[in-house]
C-alpha cells in the first residue's frame, strides 16, 4: 500500500515538473543593451627548444601542485573530518614559494588558477551528487596529463604585435619571446585581460586569448525580421523549418583507410617505447586535424546562419542522457557525440549576440512526433525519416518538421501567437512557394544535399 502511495506522489511530481517546464528554457535578446562583450581567439604557437623546455617545466610544476591541493582536501577529510576551502589553499601559496623556489619562476595567477581549478573540480563532484548523476570523484592528475597553463592577470603577461607583422611576440613570468603566428586581428576596442598555453596531444602549442569589450552595443542585423527554426540530428545534420538541409563533411576513403593503418601500426608497439610515443604523436595529430576541420564546418555553418537570420530558435536535445543509460541510442552514442550539437548552438549563440540577432532553445520534448500543421500527435520509430500525417496529409523530412515546430512553439511564446510572427522576406516567401510549405504542404522524403563551404550556402531543397 505505501508502496503503490509512493509511486502515485512520484508520478504526480514528474507530470507536474514537466506542466512547469518551459517551452523556451533559454531566451537571448540584448539587441538594445549595453554589455562587456567577453570572446578569446586561439593562435598557434611556436615555441624554441629552449622555450619548449621551460614550458614543460611549468606544466609539471602545475601538474605537482594540483595533486599536492588535491590530497591535502582528501587527507584533511579522511583523518581529521576537516573541509580545506579554496582561501586556505591560496593563503598557502606564499609558504609553497618559500619551501620550494621552483614555484618563485611561476606567476602569482597561474599558481592561484591551479589551485582554482581543484576547487572547481569539487564543486562539480559536489553538485552531480546532489542532482542524483554519476558523482566523478576528483582524481590525480598523471605524468603529462596537465596540458595547460593560465596568466589571469594583464600585469603579469607582455603581448607585442603592431597589427602588420606576421607574428607576435608573448612573454610571461620565466620565458620571453614566445613567437604566435596572429591569423587574424583583435576587434577595435577589445582589451585583452587573460592568456592560456595549451599544449596538444600531438605537440602542438597554442594560445588562447581572452578579451572583452566593454560598453559593447550590438549592430541593427541587417535580416532582423526573419525568423528560422532549427533542429539538429545525425542524417542530416541540420534542418531548417524551410526545408533547407546541412550535412556534416563525411570523411573521405582513403583518410579512413589511413586511420586504420596508424591504428594498427600504433597497436603494434611496445608501450611505452619511443616508437610507440612517436606512433601515438602521429595519431594524436590525424585526430587534431579532423577536430579542427569539423569546427571549421561548424564556425561556417553558423556564422552563415547567423548572417541570414535576425531570429534562431534551436530545438535543445537531452544530450546527456543520449549518452548515458539505456536507451535506443545506445549503438549511436559515437556519433552522437562527434557531432557536438551542444558546441554548435554556443556557436550561433555567441555569434548571435555580438551581431544584435535573438537566440531561443526550445524544448525538444514531442517536436518529432507532433505535426506541424495541425498538431496531431504522428509516432515514428528512430528508422523512419520522413514524417506522414495521417490527419491533414503533410509529406515533409523529419527533421524540417521538427525544426518548424521549434518555430512555432518559440513564436507562440515570444510573440504570443503565429500571427504575430516576424514578416518573411521576399526570398523566403519564394522558397517556400517552390517548396510547397504554403497551404497543403506535400513534400517528397528524398534529400539531395552537399556540404557547406566557405563562400557558398549550401543549402538545398527536398524534392
Amino acid at each position: 500500500m505505501l508502496v503503490a502511495i509512493l509511486r502515485r506522489v512520484a508520478s504526480a511530481r514528474i507530470l507536474n515538473e514537466e506542466r512547469e517546464r518551459p517551452a523556451v528554457p533559454t531566451l537571448l535578446d540584448r539587441r538594445n543593451e549595453e554589455f562587456t562583450l567577453m570572446r578569446a581567439f586561439r593562435y598557434r604557437l611556436y615555441p624554441t627548444r629552449q622555450q619548449e623546455e621551460e614550458l614543460l617545466l611549468q606544466l609539471e610544476l602545475c601538474r605537482r601542485l594540483y595533486n599536492k591541493a588535491l590530497w591535502w582536501r582528501q587527507g584533511a577529510w579522511e583523518r581529521r573530518g576537516q573541509r580545506v576551502g579554496l582561501k586556505e589553499q591560496t593563503l598557502a601559496l606564499t609558504q609553497l614559494k618559500k619551501e620550494m623556489p621552483d614555484y618563485r619562476g611561476l606567476s602569482p595567477g597561474t599558481l592561484e588558477d591551479v589551485v582554482k581549478r581543484v576547487h572547481r573540480a569539487y564543486e562539480g563532484f559536489f553538485r552531480r551528487t546532489k542532482a542524483g548523476e554519476a558523482p566523478g570523484y576528483p582524481r590525480s592528475k598523471g605524468l603529462g596529463r596537465y596540458r595547460s597553463l593560465s596568466v589571469p592577470r594583464r600585469r603579469e603577461f607582455h603581448f607585442d604585435w603592431d597589427g602588420r607583422k606576421r607574428h607576435g611576440r608573448l612573454s610571461v613570468r620565466g620565458i620571453r619571446g614566445l613567437r604566435v603566428r596572429m591569423h587574424r586581428s583583435f576587434p577595435e576596442g577589445a582589451t585583452v585581460r587573460r592568456v592560456t598555453i595549451k599544449r596538444e596531444g600531438s605537440g602542438h602549442w597554442y594560445v588562447v586569448f581572452g578579451w572583452d569589450i566593454e560598453g559593447y552595443r550590438p549592430p541593427e542585423h541587417k535580416a532582423r525580421d526573419e525568423a528560422v527554426g532549427l533542429h539538429p540530428g545525425l542524417v542530416p545534420y541540420l534542418s531548417t523549418d524551410a526545408g533547407e538541409i546541412y550535412e556534416a563533411p563525411s570523411e573521405p576513403a582513403h583518410e579512413c583507410a589511413k586511420l586504420r593503418r596508424l591504428q594498427r601500426e600504433f597497436a603494434r608497439t611496445e608501450r611505452g617505447s619511443n616508437r610507440s610515443k612517436k606512433r601515438l604523436a602521429i595519431l594524436a595529430r590525424y585526430y587534431e586535424r579532423e577536430r579542427a576541420r569539423r569546427r571549421q564546418f561548424r564556425h561556417e555553418l553558423s556564422k552563415d546562419l547567423v548572417e541570414r537570420y535576425g531570429h534562431l530558435f534551436v530545438n535543445r536535445l537531452a544530450v546527456s542522457e543520449m549518452l548515458s543509460g539505456q536507451n535506443s541510442l545506445k549503438p549511436l552514442r559515437g556519433r552522437v557525440a562527434e557531432a557536438a550539437w551542444y558546441d554548435l548552438s554556443e556557436m550561433i549563440r555567441y555569434k548571435a549576440e555580438s551581431a544584435g540577432a535573438v537566440y531561443a532553445e526550445v524544448d525538444a520534448e514531442g517536436v518529432v512526433q507532433e505535426c506541424s500543421q495541425c498538431d496531431a500527435d504522428v509516432p515514428k520509430t528512430l528508422a523512419e525519416r520522413v514524417h506522414h500525417c495521417p490527419r491533414c496529409g503533410l509529406r515533409t523530412s523529419r527533421g524540417v518538421n521538427a525544426a518548424r515546430n521549434a518555430k512555432k512553439r518559440a513564436v507562440r511564446v515570444l510573440w504570443g501567437g503565429e500571427r504575430n510572427e516576424p514578416p518573411p522576406s521576399k526570398r523566403e516567401r519564394s522558397r517556400a512557394t517552390q517548396l510547397g510549405v504554403v497551404g497543403e504542404a506535400k513534400l517528397g522524403s528524398r534529400a539531395v544535399s552537399t556540404r557547406p563551404h566557405k563562400g557558398a550556402r549550401g543549402r538545398q531543397q527536398i524534392d
